[in-house]
């Protein structure tokens, strides 16, 4: 009885194989700036952003972020600001595969950079 209650919810949807993951993503500090004087213009760590389905979790910013999502060919797939102090976002359920993630801070001359698995 109870295989058939499951069948059944598999059958309706219900009720889904699809292993639920979790995982870090390191993202590497890209500087574009030219840095002439002595000073230290990016963090002097890593982001570190779990992504479990298609819910990221971050630290959160001071100010607002532009995340950019990328296919293979570099093509944007899905782009949104995320406003200063979020820790989490959501994306849209349709973004699976292999993504390049660019997370632009506002007013900055470097971006995090990282590939990321939907």
């Amino acid at each position: 009885m109870k295989n058939k209650f499951l069948a059944v919810l598999l059958m309706m949807g219900l009720l889904s194989t699809k292993a639920v993951m979790a995982s870090n993503v390191v993202l590497q500090i890209i500087d574009e700036s030219s840095i002439g004087d002595n000073e230290i213009k990016v963090p002097r760590r890593p982001l570190i952003i779990n992504i479990e389905d298609n819910v990221i979790t971050m630290p959160a910013f001071a100010q607002d972020v532009t995340l950019i999502l990328q296919d293979e060919a570099g093509n944007i797939v899905y782009s949104t600001i995320i406003m200063e102090s979020t820790t989490s976002i959501i994306l849209p359920s349709w973004l699976s595969g292999d993504f390049e993630i660019l997370l632009y801070p506002e007013d900055s001359d470097y971006y995090f950079y990282g590939v990321i698995s939907l």
